[in-house]
């Protein structure tokens, strides 16, 4: 550009200028509106400056030497200090020892089997062996689906023809050190509750499981749109509760339930915790004071009652908290309590006409207290009700569970127990929220085996 030139040009004549020589004054340069327009001028690259001429007054000499190969190591290796190996051992206990605490946190979650061949699964971590049943497959995906329900199922077993289905559910309850019959029930039928739709079940006599006697119910409900009926056996051995099930469709159960027991036989325990003992519950004892009697109830599960506010002729109440889960926030929840009185009434002639007299009694009292439109109604023995006569301690007694309806949305279940005591009647009501039943039901019927009479003084 022509503007750039000129100035450009203009600059060497300051070059050299000594100090005595009067400096030129700088003529302006004048600029058309088109140069103006330019916003930056062309930058000039510096002059390149002369190399310098070389000189003989301190030449470079590079004097050829053979290439020495330095030690890997030089200088004395440093002595081992017994405090790295220390550190070490420590960082791998610790390391270790934390892979032992997330095992065992989550051991319920993780299903540690071992399959021999496919023949059996050794559930070491659970304490039992079972052989599996011919033209059965292992279905993961009903172990995770029932695992959702809360159901810690350690295997479950499918068959195509007939249809038929297993799962094995095992828990370990060392820490607590005790689990009553009632905890057993509870925890299948709230897990069953959730994973089956319309679920339902029902007592039936006792089986056996592994060799040792085991509690058994059936129940049935709906399954991917299709009514199932099953069975469960539930018992206890070495700190390891134990579930198994087996079910089918609807239609299907008479061909598939010959085959239940045998395929049962299979499951057998193990002997990893040898001389477990579980830890009996602690209990309380209550002497009666209007009759001979002692009740030994279990402490933590029942409290003793004031009198006030229950029947005139209670002799004893207690108030049973339920025991549910940390996390359920439901604990004493009042749906969820169960209520014992212990009364003591006139005796009438036999053991039926005292399970009657009780029930006109209870009928009358629940009219009283706001509930005029009560119904008792019997729990058919096929539907897992009782009618029929058992002991009270040493005493005869009868024993009937009833269905009670106080309004559309109030239903209890309510245990019933009568014995003779000379000229009177000792009389138990046990009541609680019908959908508590699976629980409450064990507990009363545990207060009947710790029910005795009391021994007469001997006289001096």
């Amino acid at each position: 550009m022509q503007a750039s030139s000129k100035t450009t040009a203009a600059r060497p004549q300051n070059i050299g200028v000594s100090s005595n020589q009067s400096t030129p004054k700088a003529t302006p340069v004048v600029r058309t509106a088109e140069e103006r327009k330019v916003a930056v001028a062309t930058p000039v690259a510096p002059a390149a400056q002369p190399a310098p001429e070389p000189t003989d007054a301190s030449p470079l000499v590079f004097e050829a030497r053979p290439l020495v190969r330095l030690p890997r190591h030089v200088g004395a290796r440093r002595p081992w200090r017994p405090g790295r190996l220390l550190a070490i051992l420590v960082i791998f206990m610790g390391f270790g020892g934390g892979l032992a605490g997330v095992f065992y946190h989550f051991r319920d979650q993780l299903n540690w089997d071992f399959f021999d061949s496919q023949a059996a699964q050794e559930a070491k971590s659970f304490n039992y062996r079972f052989k599996l049943p011919n033209r059965w497959t292992r279905d993961l995906d009903l172990e995770m689906a029932m695992r959702g329900s809360g159901l810690k199922v350690r295997l479950a077993m499918r068959r195509s023809q007939p249809p038929s289905m297993l799962a094995i559910v095992a828990r370990d309850f060392e820490k607590e050190r005790t689990l009553p019959d009632s905890n057993l029930l509870d925890e299948i039928a709230r897990g069953l509750a959730k994973y089956f739709q319309n679920f339902e079940w029902q007592k039936k006599e006792d089986g056996s499981l592994g060799g040792k006697p085991a509690r058994r119910i059936d129940f049935q409900g709906d399954e991917n749109g299709f009514t199932i009926k099953g069975e469960c056996l539930m018992t206890t051995h070495q700190g390891y509760a134990y579930w198994f099930l087996t079910w089918s469709p609807y239609a299907e159960k008479e061909e598939t339930e010959g085959e239940w027991e045998s395929i049962r036989e299979g499951f057998q325990f193990l002997n990893r915790r040898e001389g477990w003992a579980e830890k009996p519950r602690k209990r309380l004892a209550f002497s009666g004071t209007n009759a001979p009697f002692v009740l030994r109830y279990p402490e933590g599960l029942w409290e003793k009652q004031t009198l006030e506010g229950y029947d005139k002729a209670a002799d004893l109440a207690l108030l049973g908290t339920d025991p549910a889960p940390k996390d359920s926030g439901l604990r004493h929840d009042a749906r969820r309590a169960a209520t014992v009185q212990v009364l003591v009434l006139p005796k009438e002639v036999d053991l039926q006409a005292d399970i009657a007299a009780l029930e006109k009694h209870l009928l009358k009292k629940q009219k009283e207290d706001n509930f005029p439109n009560t119904k008792l109604e019997p729990i058919e023995e096929d539907q897992g009700g009782l009618n029929h006569q058992t002991d009270l301690g040493e005493m005869p007694g009868w024993v009937k569970t009833v269905r009670m309806k106080n309004s559309e949305t109030r239903e209890r279940f309510v245990f019933l127990v009568v014995a003779p005591l000379e000229d009177q009647m000792l009389a138990i009501i046990g009541e609680c929220d019908w959908q508590r039943r699976a629980f409450w039901e064990q507990e009363f019927e545990d207060l009947v085996q710790n029910f005795e009479k009391k021994k007469a003084k001997a006289a001096n």
